[in-house]
């Protein structure tokens, strides 16, 4: 849900005729989120990789092993989309190809999008996942981030969140 704050932004960019306050927005995203579920890259899963639906610090979210996966390391992917479109459907094969090269389990979160969750909505997302991670461990050999286009801004964010903790 937006804050109040976005809400009376929002309102205040409508009344003055801003362009897009028109609806042309909630159009474009109504538009673009039904097809969410098409893979985002045009690629199919590749052969080899299990998927295993779980739920990760309150959002839905992946596993996915390829074969002769060990337990040892992890990566924490998190998708592209603008922050405001993609989902796990739109994003899993890309993902898939990722586990499978890296030879690791990849774990993959469908965060909050934008603009009903405003930022930091998906960054506390990402910090929940590697939070989760960490719990769920122990993956000696550590946990990697991974990101594609706003997803790897996202990994970025939530590097520099770590840090500053």
């Amino acid at each position: 849900m937006p804050s109040d704050a976005f809400r009376r932004h929002t309102d205040r960019l409508r009344a003055a005729g801003a362009p897009g306050s028109d609806g042309a927005i909630d159009q474009l995203l109504d538009q673009m989120r039904p097809g969410d579920a098409r893979p985002a890259h045009g690629a199919a899963a590749p052969d080899g990789v299990a998927s295993e639906a779980v739920e990760v610090a309150g959002r839905p979210a992946e596993w996915l092993v390829p074969d002769g996966a060990e337990d040892h390391a992890a990566i924490l992917h998190l998708h592209g989309g603008a922050y405001s479109v993609g989902s796990l459907a739109a994003h899993q094969a890309l993902a898939a190809h990722l586990a499978r090269a890296a030879g690791r389990r990849v774990l993959f979160i469908d965060y909050r999008l934008a603009p009903e969750h405003p930022f930091p909505a998906a960054l506390e997302d990402a910090a929940g996942a590697y939070e989760w991670l960490q719990a769920e461990g122990p993956f000696p050999d550590g946990v990697a981030l991974a990101g594609e286009s706003a997803g790897g801004g996202l990994a970025a964010a939530l590097l520099l969140a770590l840090r500053g903790r």
